[in-house]
């Protein structure tokens, strides 16, 4: 069986930008599943996460 997908990309702003967020979503989620995995304590997952969140906002 084949599988042909067509992507576009946005044309407008608006889509523009939703698609930028949606990505970004995705994005988090994936770093939060990864977290989630690793082998530590849920206080030090939470320590990463606040890390990672100080820098995002320090790099804005």
């Amino acid at each position: 069986m084949e599988i042909s997908l067509m992507l576009r990309m946005p044309e407008t702003a608006a889509g523009k930008q939703a698609l930028a967020e949606l990505s970004a979503q995705v994005h988090a989620q994936g770093v939060l599943q990864q977290i989630d995995r690793l082998p530590c304590s849920l206080a030090q997952k939470q320590a990463l996460v606040d890390a990672i969140l100080h820098e995002t906002k320090a790099g804005e």
